[in-house]
């Protein structure tokens, strides 16, 4: 199947944080053996992940030069999103999986900080006061978007997506 992708994001509140994080490493984006931003082809991920249930192909349409093509593979608890055979980002929404520091669907915004450190942004999603959804992202390094994002509903994390273009 082919979808066109489509971002849109309603009632963002992005607050950038100026307190130092914990710097992220490689090992923050590592996944047993794999590593955002690594060459894989699908031999060696269906290896390490076994076959994945789904897999579709998305073409990005925004870019009128030369789209962009990407495969999303979602296995029984991880989603492994590939472009051009390199890896561009992990996303884990059951708590199957945790973070080379700790963190799984589930735990605390409180436990993200006390294991990363301040984030890079917090994003909120909704009214400020009472967002629907939070959002908070480290990156590798400014105006980076190679990262970790956390998304938070009542302060527990759902989702996260280590790699790239993490958050909204």
């Amino acid at each position: 199947m082919v979808s066109n992708i489509v971002r849109i994001c309603v009632g963002v509140f992005l607050i950038p944080t100026m307190s130092q994080s914990q710097k992220l490493t490689e090992a923050d984006f590592r996944v047993v053996d794999l590593v955002v931003n690594e060459k894989v082809d699908t031999t060696f991920l269906f290896s390490k992940l076994g076959r994945p249930k789904t897999s579709e192909q998305f073409i990005d349409s925004l870019r009128t030069v030369s789209p962009e093509t990407s495969f999303v593979y979602q296995f029984d608890s991880v989603s492994v999103n590939i472009q051009r055979f390199w890896i561009r980002y992990f996303e884990f929404t059951t708590s199957s999986w945790v973070t080379h520091r700790g963190v799984r669907v589930g735990d605390t915004s409180e436990k993200i900080m006390k294991l990363y450190g301040k984030p890079s942004t917090e994003t909120y999603l909704g009214y400020s006061e009472n967002p629907i959804e939070d959002v908070i992202s480290y990156y590798i390094k400014p105006n980076s978007t190679l990262g970790i994002a956390f998304y938070l509903r009542n302060k527990r994390v759902w989702k996260i997506i280590v790699g790239w273009d993490t958050g909204c």
